[in-house]
């Protein structure tokens, strides 16, 4: 699957995994995924958009840039200011420009999954241990959140699509 298709994706199905959503489902082509080959697809591909996992109102990519820039000028102001090795050491673990870093590209790309475990459908079985659709459980980790690191977990019902292609919508 293309970037380009998975960002349509990402753009056409709005859904919260925390409140639910929908999508239209397109019906399986007859190949099918294994449980495996799903989980690696979903955690390889997969990006939930931040306002299935965070609130809407710490979702604002101004707000995260802003962030990032009072992050690097602090670092640098600390940096400037000290001269022995460990004390710029002691700068970087204070004002940690990579978290908000991570904070920006969470915002404005979506959250990667932590997690995927998925089981086919009783009646959307294909041949053997291949599947049309996989109800799965999910996980998210929120390291950048403002209260600390944060675990999300929810429920996506995928609908197999092509070899790597699929849509997904809340459950």
């Amino acid at each position: 699957m293309t970037q380009r298709a998975l960002a349509t994706i990402l753009v056409t199905v709005t859904l919260a995994v925390i409140g639910g959503g929908t999508a239209a489902a397109k019906p399986a082509p007859a190949e099918g995924w294994t449980k495996t080959y799903t989980e690696a697809i979903l955690l390889l591909k997969l990006r939930l958009p931040c306002k299935s996992v965070r609130s809407a109102a710490r979702c604002s990519v101004a707000r995260a840039e802003q962030q990032l820039a009072q992050s690097e000028r602090q670092l640098a102001d600390c940096k400037a200011r000290t001269t022995a090795s460990a004390d710029v050491d002691a700068c970087s673990r204070r004002f940690d420009e990579t978290r908000a870093q991570t904070n920006l590209a969470d915002v404005e790309h979506g959250f990667p999954l932590s997690t995927a475990d998925c089981t086919g459908g009783p009646n959307a079985r294909v041949d053997g241990r291949r599947y049309g659709v996989f109800r799965c459980e999910v996980t998210v980790d929120d390291e950048t959140g403002s209260g600390g690191p944060v675990v999300v977990t929810g429920r996506l019902l995928v609908t197999v699509n092509g070899k790597t292609a699929f849509s997904w919508q809340a459950i």
